[in-house]
């Protein structure tokens, strides 16, 4: 396998990606940014030692830009408040 970047490698192109200010489902979010960090066609599809994970999805994640807990991403003047903070 390639050089996988390192979660804070994520951070550019996870903020690139959010800067669009679309709120999109992690699901859609990932295979985004994954695309926004050049990844190769290899390194989206290694997974983690555990094989319970994709590397790439578990690295961006662990850049802790993302803490909705709907799992919906977007940037914090677009995403939804939790229902616990709306008035």
């Amino acid at each position: 396998m390639t050089d996988m970047p390192t979660w804070e490698e994520f951070m550019i192109p996870t903020l690139r990606v959010l800067s669009d200010g679309v709120i999109r489902h992690w699901r859609e979010f990932q295979p985004l940014v994954a695309d926004e960090a050049n990844l190769t066609d290899e390194q989206k599809i290694e997974m983690l030692p555990s094989g319970n994970q994709l590397k790439y999805q578990n690295r961006i994640g662990w850049g802790g830009l993302l803490p909705d807990e709907r799992r919906r991403v977007g940037t914090p003047e677009t995403r939804p408040l939790p229902d616990h903070q709306r008035r």
